[in-house]
């Protein structure tokens, strides 16, 4: 056959050499990727995927600081609430229940990573596990709500407790470990519901930073009782918020994704 041919030798061999670079390419890029080709998220963001060593590390280290999360955030859960008990604090009943609300949505996130590495990028787990961590933050904004504004109505002025200012320091600086290692460990795995895990127990930690400040402001001026009540009532505005906005976003997704298989 002639160079001008359709089917000739020079197209031959010219199709051949591309397929030759490509596999060249592709042994340079490294192996495989851990995440099975028919994962509808795998076309989207290909590149953002690891390999199989890096993905189970890296899984291993979501569910270790998952699991620690768990002991720590309970056990400041429970001292919390019993805290709040004693010194009538809205900031606090606030800061407790939004404990429990981590210690529930971490929980969500370990059944998230639990199973098979073929289910490590399941879009479909992402999408249940962010589904039920929204409705978790927007219950826990509804409670810290209607606890607030009650003690704004009734003008509940809390006690001075120097057990507030404990719990509430030593709060802050775990909480803000954990939310560091969530976010960055969900960056490298591109995991919502891990991240969304992450910013729930930086609320906390805004938390504990305000009911520390409306402790020391209360001993200080008992004019300011209001503050304290008044931070949990921003709290649960912004767990409640953005726990509709996940969800929203949640709904979308799966609403554009439904078209586009109809669409084909």
């Amino acid at each position: 056959m002639d160079g001008k041919s359709r089917y000739g030798t020079n197209r031959v061999i010219k199709d051949r050499n591309v397929l030759e670079r490509s596999d060249s390419k592709h042994n340079e890029d490294g192996p495989e990727p851990c995440v099975s080709p028919n994962d509808d998220d795998y076309l989207l963001q290909k590149e953002k995927h690891l390999t199989c060593h890096l993905g189970t590390k890296w899984r291993s280290a979501a569910l270790g600081v998952s699991f620690t999360s768990i002991v720590f955030t309970l056990i400041i859960g429970l001292t919390a609430f019993s805290i709040s008990s004693i010194a009538k604090s809205s900031a606090a009943f606030g800061f407790a229940f939004d404990s429990l609300l981590d210690v529930i949505t971490t929980i969500v996130v370990i059944w998230r990573f639990f199973g098979e590495k073929g289910e490590f990028y399941s879009w479909e787990k992402e999408k249940r596990a962010c589904r039920m961590i929204a409705v978790c933050f927007l219950i826990s904004g509804i409670g810290i709500f209607v606890r607030a504004v009650r003690a704004l109505v009734v003008q509940r002025h809390p006690h001075e407790f120097v057990g507030i200012e404990i719990i509430a320091g030593v709060s802050l600086v775990l909480y803000s470990i954990l939310s560091w290692s969530k976010i960055v460990i969900a960056d490298k795995i591109s995991s919502s519901s891990l991240k969304t895990d992450g910013y729930n127990s930086l609320a906390g930690a805004v938390l504990s930073l305000g009911m520390l400040m409306s402790s020391l402001a209360y001993t200080w001026n008992k004019s300011i009782w209001f503050l304290d009540a008044s931070i949990a009532l921003c709290i649960a505005l912004a767990l409640a918020v953005f726990g509709i906005r996940l969800l929203s976003q949640m709904l979308g997704k799966e609403e554009k994704t439904l078209s586009d298989s109809d669409r084909y």
